[in-house]
């Protein structure tokens, strides 16, 4: 019987000790909090890199794209990224009509009917390309 009370009363003294570290917590959370400023997260510095063009991508023949040229950025699946865009077969670019596009190349047809195939490479030799 006694040890039932000591354990009762042991049980009390923990719940009330529980119930008071939880409102101090609670209290210290309602709290408002104060950030930076606008001026200090103004002056904070961009942490991502800025890529202004992609030297390592070129057209066949190792010539960069220029403006009236296509650049090849991607392909992926039956899609295929020039000059920021993304195109799919029959879609026309610069004057061009996209007749294929394989896993590394694409095949374009111009207004005469004239098919030329145009390559996605990279300078670097460690890229390959899988069919």
């Amino acid at each position: 019987m006694k040890l039932g009370k000591f354990a009762l009363l042991a049980l009390c003294f923990i719940s009330l000790n529980a119930q008071k570290s939880s409102d101090e917590l609670f209290d210290k959370i309602s709290q408002q909090r104060v950030g930076l400023s606008d001026e200090k997260l103004k002056a904070i510095k961009n942490p991502f890199i800025q890529v202004k063009s992609d030297s390592n991508l070129t057209q066949e023949g190792g010539d960069v794209a220029t403006s009236g040229d296509i650049l090849i950025k991607a392909i992926v699946s039956s899609r295929v990224k020039i000059n920021e865009k993304w195109y799919k077969v029959d879609d026309e670019v610069s004057g061009l009509t996209i007749t294929k596009i394989s896993p590394n190349s694409i095949e374009v047809k111009n207004s005469e009917g004239k098919i030329e195939e145009k390559s996605i490479t990279r300078k670097n030799a460690n890229v390959t390309f899988s069919k």
